[in-house]
């Protein structure tokens, strides 16, 4: 009996300790403020059900005040750079060769993760993620392979093997794991993490590419930047979220400044009746104690379109985003000359020369240049130059003959020939 006890708690324990983190489920609200003060975020009374803050700016009493108000946590940090202004990163600047190229638009650099010393920096980060009791982790710039061009660039293997090992490591302290932008690697990688993170799908055409996520089952947070003012972003929104309201979308201000002010978008509310053909069931937001459960996949084929002439640039302003396409306009030339032909014949009655004189005209063509927005073609003009020129000469002699010599000149481009023919005729 008591082996047969023995037997049960420790099956119960196998069991507590497979996939006992948190897996967020399709179509969960969520709000995404790492620009405003932990301290400063609304917990009671608020209609989000995940919040993601950053794990530096968080208390483990703040965590517990949103755990008590059904409040699940994700905890951010940039598994892919050095940041300059965070005392926790420096230390990286020691090892030698994983601080590399400076990002093109933050004060960051990209680290080298092929470097062994990158690790310990990272579970460093995760257990505190883990002492302060984060349920979820968001790995960002976990993408570097995309976005440097050093002579020994990251391949996407390389890539993909090391955010593998985050998300176990995540996994491995009870917490989820979020993979934010690279949609190159969703594939891959919709086994390994929980949930994903994206930002302006809506202006990439890739919220559909998401579907490999909401298909298996898994949460995907998505922040637009823009305002539901602006019929013209409304409407690229209305567009490119059609058919993916599993998506959790929130829409913030355009200087993606990240504070806390948010608006929770409804496709029915803003863009009239749903159209969800890609509908992911939302299950309940509960911890997970069991081993996985096999899912049915659904896939969707999307057809998606390139305009290689489309130029699309978008401008903010303070009260809308105004989008511009510019198309160039192909234009198409002709220039045609008139072929003339100069006949001269010159004849004198007593006159003993007779001179033909024949001008071939000089043909002129400029061909269309055509313009695109892509390619240029032109084609340069050719110039064909030729003349002859034919006399005849009538010398008349004592003996009364007659020597009648034919001389013909001919002007091909720039060489000249002469050939002269001559008759003798006599009485």
């Amino acid at each position: 009996m008591k082996i047969f006890v023995l037997f049960l708690v420790t099956l119960f324990t196998i069991l507590s300790s497979v996939e006992a983190y948190w897996k967020p489920r399709p179509g969960l609200k969520w709000n995404w403020a790492l620009g405003t003060k932990v301290t400063e975020i609304p917990i009671e009374n608020t209609s989000y059900e995940v919040i993601d803050i950053d794990l530096y700016g968080v208390t483990t009493e703040i965590i517990n005040k949103m755990h008590k108000n059904g409040k699940k946590v994700i905890c951010y940090f940039s598994a892919g750079t050095y940041e300059v202004a965070r005392p926790e990163s420096q230390g990286m600047l020691e090892v030698k060769g994983l601080v590399r190229s400076k990002m093109e638009e933050w004060n960051e650099y990209w680290l080298d993760y092929r470097v062994e010393g990158i690790k310990s920096f990272m579970t460093e980060r995760l257990d505190l993620a883990k002492t302060k009791g984060c349920d979820g982790i968001e790995f960002d710039n976990v993408d570097t392979f995309t976005n440097v061009n050093w002579p020994d660039a990251p391949t996407i293997t390389e890539q993909l093997k090391y955010d593998k090992w985050l998300a176990k490591e995540a996994h491995d302290r009870n917490m989820a794991a979020g993979f934010k932008n690279s949609i190159e690697l969703l594939e891959d990688l919709k086994d390994i993490f929980d949930f994903a993170i994206n930002e302006e799908c809506n202006e990439y055409s890739e919220c559909d590419d998401y579907s490999v996520f909401l298909d298996n089952n898994l949460a995907v947070f998505v922040a637009l930047y823009g305002y539901t003012t602006d019929s013209t972003f409304m409407k690229t929104v209305c567009k490119e979220t059609k058919g993916y309201e599993g998506l959790s979308i929130i829409i913030k201000d355009p200087s993606e400044s990240l504070q806390y002010d948010y608006t929770d978008f409804d496709y029915e509310k803003f863009c009239g009746s749903s159209s969800n053909v890609n509908k992911t069931t939302n299950t309940s937001n509960k911890t997970t104690t069991s081993k996985k459960t096999t899912t049915t996949k659904k896939t969707t084929t999307t057809t998606k379109k390139t305009t290689t002439t489309t130029k699309k640039t978008t401008t903010t302003t303070k009260k809308s985003t105004t989008t511009t396409k510019k198309s160039t306009t192909t234009t198409k030339k002709t220039k045609k000359s008139t072929t003339t032909t100069k006949k001269t014949t010159t004849t004198t009655k007593k006159s003993t020369t007779t001179t033909k004189k024949s001008t071939t005209t000089t043909k002129k063509t400029t061909t269309t240049t055509k313009k695109t927005s892509t390619k240029k073609t032109t084609t340069t003009s050719k110039k064909t130059n030729s003349s002859t020129k034919k006399s005849t000469i009538k010398k008349t002699l004592t003996n009364k003959c007659t020597i009648y010599i034919k001389k013909v000149t001919k002007r091909v481009s720039n060489k000249t020939t002469v050939q002269t023919t001559t008759t003798k005729k006599c009485n």
